[in-house]
């Protein structure tokens, strides 16, 4: 299990793996990348995404909050044009 996360994390950027495993470009799995993955997978474990997701709410709550206040403007307006 902690072997595919730590896959899909690194191809989709999730929980910063992209940036913990070594890439060198090449095809195929090199030593320093098979090193590099022996390293994350003993170590991994869901504390890696704390600080992302607590970005991750703060990015959720700041877009609804301002799409709220769009929302706000945008009827605020309407009504105003119609009287």
């Amino acid at each position: 299990m902690r072997n595919t996360l730590i896959s899909m994390g690194r191809g989709i950027g999730l929980c910063g793996l992209d940036t913990l495993l070594e890439d060198d470009g090449q095809e195929g799995l090199s030593a320093a990348e098979a090193i590099s993955f022996l390293r994350v997978q003993y170590n991994f474990n869901m504390s890696y995404c704390d600080r992302y997701i607590t970005v991750g709410y703060g990015a959720l709550a700041a877009l609804g909050l301002g799409f709220r206040i769009l929302a706000f403007l945008f009827l605020r307006r309407n009504c105003l044009q119609r009287h």
